[in-house]
């Protein structure tokens, strides 16, 4: 049973460690932490995973909200990240936010219970790209917090501090596929997803995956899919 909270912090650094895990989801505002393997700011968009047993210092100003998640079990992949801190599904995102509304006006147990089901199950649908090289993970965090852009090269080799033949060598090792590659799987799941579950116009999807051309996006579309977004659509 995951135990959800809505909590707020201090500006003065508390440490400490507990028997479950626990997942930090900011909702407003930044938290600074200080674990084994991670040291910095987790904002909006972002979690940070405290394994069970980890010592980890904690501080945020009061005005900051975050929903915190108590577990006992978490998914395999999130235990294997090679840093504690993973970029936030939009739609688990939008659930926390929800979570946030509820939590705050309702503590009926059936309600809350139903809210922790759900939220298991979201949780459990998050894509984990487990990269352990930290410096194509600074990469994919980048990419994922909009898959429309499309960065040149020269400027992800950059923020993985390596040379363009490096950066390419070492994204297609860690991913085993290229940039270009990773980018367009994350299109086009994201675009069947709103073609299945929204009732946005193909080209306003074609948009939010990187597409200005409804054409071109159809075309790719279909040879990734096998079938059209219109056929998707109507399903």
């Amino acid at each position: 049973m995951v135990r959800l909270s809505i909590r707020s912090y201090s500006l003065e650094m508390r440490a400490h460690a507990h028997d479950y895990h626990q997942l930090v989801f900011p909702l407003a505002g930044n938290i600074t932490m200080e674990m084994s393997d991670f040291r910095g700011k987790v904002g909006p968009g972002q979690c940070i995973v405290i394994p069970a047993t980890s010592r980890h210092g904690f501080k945020a100003d009061e005005k900051s909200r975050f929903l915190v998640a108590d577990t006992e079990r978490l998914p395999a992949e999130m235990l294997q990240l090679p840093r504690s801190l993973f970029t936030v599904s939009p739609e688990l995102a939008a659930y926390c936010h929800f979570l946030d509304l509820q939590l705050s006006r309702s503590a009926q147990p059936e309600l809350v219970q139903s809210l922790s089901v759900l939220f298991t199950g979201l949780l459990a649908d998050q894509k984990m790209n487990v990269v352990r090289d930290l410096r194509i993970a600074r990469v994919v965090e980048a990419l994922n917090r909009d898959i429309s852009l499309s960065p040149p090269l020269s400027e992800l080799a950059a923020l993985a501090c390596l040379s363009l033949s490096q950066y390419k060598a070492l994204f297609k090792a860690q991913l085993g596929m290229t940039t270009g590659q990773y980018l367009q799987q994350q299109r086009m799941q994201k675009a069947r997803a709103l073609l299945s579950h929204s009732d946005l116009p193909v080209s306003h999807i074609a948009e939010q995956v990187g597409f200005s051309d409804l054409s071109a996006f159809s075309r790719r579309f279909s040879a990734h899919w096998g079938e059209t977004p219109r056929q998707i659509r109507h399903r």
